[in-house]
């Protein structure tokens, strides 16, 4: 899903109801061999499809989780991705689904043995310019982030135009980007534009350490889940 979704499409589910046929419709017409930075794509379903099913994958995680798919080729690396221990011009393809926003804050939810107390919310920087030092020339880079007023969360930061603009620029010179936005709203989720996503807050509590969060979660009046825009970015590397 590139373009328009169905009507009331993933109305009261979180993001990765457009994040997932975005990413999939992206790839459906490539090969090669695929970075998963994240583990977006950790799941076996996406894993069963035929997208997925044209690359060998790796992906990088800060831990082990609970769904491990060695058994189908899958290679993982427990890695910060700040710090890629990969070589240059590496990847055909490198897929980021929902996980620079967390680049530099209180990652325990996902590995860290405990609270880093890491303020570093321009460090998602660092893993893009990574990203692009191990995509092969004219490889891709497909990436997602929650969208809208900029927000600063104990795990997360949400993206606005601003800091969208700052990561493509970390990426540096490209031969194409393309942007998609997609806005959560009372017919589920609809493609927008960056304008009209701009007002957009993150639902607050989803971003508390599970000893933080309520006992009773409190439903939205929209029934958002999560985020309620995404910003879904392809970007084709250059020569150089």
């Amino acid at each position: 899903m590139v373009g328009p979704s169905p009507p009331e499409w993933g109305v009261g589910v979180d993001e990765r109801c457009v994040e997932w046929p975005w990413v999939l419709a992206h790839l459906a017409q490539g090969n090669g061999l695929l970075l998963d930075a994240g583990a977006g794509l950790n799941r076996d379903f996406l894993l069963d499809s035929d997208a997925l099913g044209r690359y060998p994958i790796h992906m990088i995680l800060l831990a082990p989780e609970r769904y491990c798919y060695w058994d189908r080729g899958v290679s993982y690396l427990f890695h910060d991705l700040r710090d890629l221990p990969i070589r240059d011009a590496f990847y055909d393809v490198v897929v980021c689904v929902s996980t620079l926003e967390h680049i530099g804050f209180d990652n325990v939810l996902y590995g860290k043995r405990r609270p880093s107390g890491e303020d570093l919310p321009d460090d998602f920087v660092s893993a893009v310019g990574h990203f692009r030092r191990v995509l092969k020339p004219h490889g891709v880079l497909l990436f997602t982030v929650p969208f809208g007023r900029r927000q600063l969360l104990h795990t997360q930061q949400v993206f606005d135009r601003a800091l969208l603009s700052q990561a493509l620029e970390a990426f540096g010179p490209s031969a194409e980007v393309w942007q998609t936005f997609y806005r959560y709203g009372p017919h589920g989720w609809e493609v927008s534009v960056s304008a009209d996503c701009a007002d957009c807050e993150y639902v607050p509590w989803i971003a508390q350490l599970p000893d933080e969060r309520p006992a009773a979660f409190p439903v939205q009046p929209d029934n958002a889940a999560a985020a309620r825009a995404v910003a879904c970015v392809r970007i084709v590397k250059g020569e150089a």
